[in-house]
C-alpha cells in the first residue's frame, strides 16, 4: 500500500492483469493511482521484463525515470538492462542476482 507523504514507500508490488490494462485491475489502480505522480531519485527494477505489451507499465517507469538519478536492474538477463537503458533517460545500472546488487552497495 502506498505510504502518506512524508513517508519512504517500498511498495510496488502490482498484481497480474486481465488484458495488459490496468483500468481492468482495480487493485492495480489503487497500488498505482497514488504513486502515479511520484519522483524517484532512484528505481530499482527486480524480474521485470520491460514487455513491449506492457504499455502502460512502461509509460509510469518513462515518467518515473525522467527524475531518477539511475535505474538498478537485478535481472538474470543482461537484454532487460539494456532495453531499459533504450528506454529510460538515465543510468542503468546491471546486476545478475540479488546477491550482486546488495555487494554492490
Amino acid at each position: 500500500m502506498p505510504q502518506p507523504p512524508g513517508f519512504r514507500s517500498y511498495s510496488g508490488l502490482i498484481p497480474p492483469r486481465l488484458n495488459k490494462s490496468y483500468a481492468q485491475h482495480p487493485a492495480a489502480t489503487m497500488i498505482l493511482g497514488p504513486v502515479h505522480n511520484r519522483r524517484p531519485q532512484s528505481i530499482i527494477m527486480w524480474g521485470v521484463g520491460l514487455t513491449d505489451s506492457d504499455v502502460d507499465l512502461i509509460f509510469l517507469y518513462e515518467r518515473w525515470a525522467k527524475s531518477a538519478d539511475a535505474i538498478d536492474v537485478i535481472n538474470p538477463s543482461a537484454n532487460v538492462a539494456e532495453k531499459a537503458g533504450s528506454l529510460f533517460r538515465c543510468r542503468v545500472r546491471h546486476f545478475p542476482s540479488l546477491t550482486d546488487w546488495e555487494q554492490s552497495r
